[in-house]
């Protein structure tokens, strides 16, 4: 009977001891998620930083190729010296300078988009780029020099060769 009695009391003890090693097993693996949790939150947060600081600064570069176009800036010195700060000396264009800016944060975008979707063509992928750092359609055509008409129906047809997607969801999935 003491055996028996012993035997018993150590089984109990056994699986008092189990119950708190899976209690605590499902602690240590709540706070596990809620560290994931957050880290990922932090990551999210982040990305979104870096997006939106990257499209002020393309934002920024077209507002100066407007302003000289619209002649606010009227010496052609101070544009040109505007343009080499904001663009860069190799820069010819507002797309070189746009292109440039967002490999600087992202330099395998451009490369990832056009694998992921190799039936659009370079100015449908300019156009998914654009789109995807808020560019509107009319700001579209002018960085991609051409009409505003020419972009919405580039739109269409990129829409039709991925299924219906988002524009600016195609490049949105690689940021």
């Amino acid at each position: 009977k003491a055996l028996e009695k012993s035997k018993r009391k150590h089984e109990e003890e056994l699986r008092q001891l189990q119950d708190v090693s899976e209690k605590t097993l499902k602690e240590i693996q709540k706070k596990h998620d809620l560290a994931l949790e957050t880290v990922q939150a932090d990551n999210a947060l982040r990305s979104k930083k870096v997006k939106e600081s990257l499209a002020e600064q393309l934002k920024l570069i077209y507002k100066v190729s407007t302003m000289n176009r619209n002649k606010v800036i009227s010496d052609e010195t101070d544009y040109e010296k505007v343009k080499r700060y904001l663009y860069g000396a190799k820069n010819a264009t507002v797309w070189d300078a746009v292109r440039q800016c967002v490999a600087e944060t992202y330099p395998s975008l451009y490369v990832q988009m056009a694998e992921s979707y190799p039936m659009l063509s370079e100015v449908e992928l300019k156009i998914c780029l654009l789109s995807a750092f808020g560019f509107r359609t009319d700001e579209i055509a002018d960085i991609a020099e051409l009409k505003s008409s020419t972009v919405s129906s580039y739109k269409t047809n990129i829409r039709k060769k991925v299924e219906n997607l988002p524009v600016e969801g195609i490049a949105e999935r690689f940021i």
